[in-house]
């Protein structure tokens, strides 16, 4: 492959990074940037391929409260490092809502979005109901979030693998410098408090499951799902 079929290449692989399914549009991107490292290919490049190396910042439209979703500021982190950017959380004064938002480059942003609320989407729907307190949901996102973090560590291995050393994955996802000083220069850090609830391991072991198969779109294939009889049942004896 000469230089003129990467480009073309990565043409292909950005615009097949705007497919709604997170995995894939993760894959294409980080071939996209797999073929950049490998063939130098640097910003001026990159300039009749339609890439914005300007960083930008998006909420989500996804809030949340600390007492109920305790978790996000956990999957905020895992999934704005995966997409190369830098997750944030604002707060309105005097309100309890909190948004989730990111900062990178713009098309990573939107992937990272996308990804961000079909996760919290999955969690919440997982986690819908009456039997479900606080310290259930909390157990199940946590060990969600656990899983998700294993099926990417599994899916940068495998891509790891095709790489030459010289073209670590580690450089070529990771956040970029101008990320980096948009989001020190834009973000103001403060120390947020959280509820701490007692870990559930029944209801993190599901959440595991089913977050180490979020990528493949087998959520809860193969495992023993939560619901109203499963939990009145360990009530009753106690588990």
């Amino acid at each position: 492959m000469d230089r003129n079929e990467a480009l073309d290449k990565i043409r292909k692989c950005l615009a097949l990074s705007e497919s709604p399914n997170e995995n894939e549009a993760r894959a294409a991107l980080m071939m996209a940037r797999k073929l950049m490292a490998a063939y130098k290919i640097g910003e001026k490049d990159l300039t009749f391929v339609d890439v914005d190396k300007t960083p930008v910042k998006k909420v989500s439209s996804v809030t949340y409260t600390t007492l109920r979703d305790n978790w996000m500021p956990q999957l905020i982190r895992l999934i704005s490092e995966r997409f190369c950017c830098r997750g944030f959380t604002h707060r309105e004064h005097g309100k309890k809502l909190r948004h989730p938002g990111f900062i990178g480059f713009p098309h990573d942003v939107d992937i990272c979005v996308r990804a961000f609320e079909y996760t919290v989407n999955t969690i919440r729907s997982n986690t819908h109901g009456s039997v479900w307190d606080n310290a259930l949901r909390d157990s199940y996102a946590r060990g969600f979030i656990a899983g998700l973090d294993k099926a990417y560590r599994d899916q940068d291995d495998e891509l790891e693998a095709t790489l030459c050393n010289e073209h670590s994955l580690v450089v070529i996802m990771g956040v970029p410098p101008e990320v980096e000083e948009f989001s020190n220069n834009m973000l103001s850090m403060k120390k947020v408090k959280l509820r701490t609830y007692k870990s559930d391991f029944f209801s993190y072991n599901s959440g595991f499951i089913d977050g180490k198969n979020h990528l493949n779109k087998k959520v809860g294939k193969g495992a023993e799902r939560i619901d109203s009889k499963n939990i009145n049942q360990r009530s009753k004896t106690g588990r």
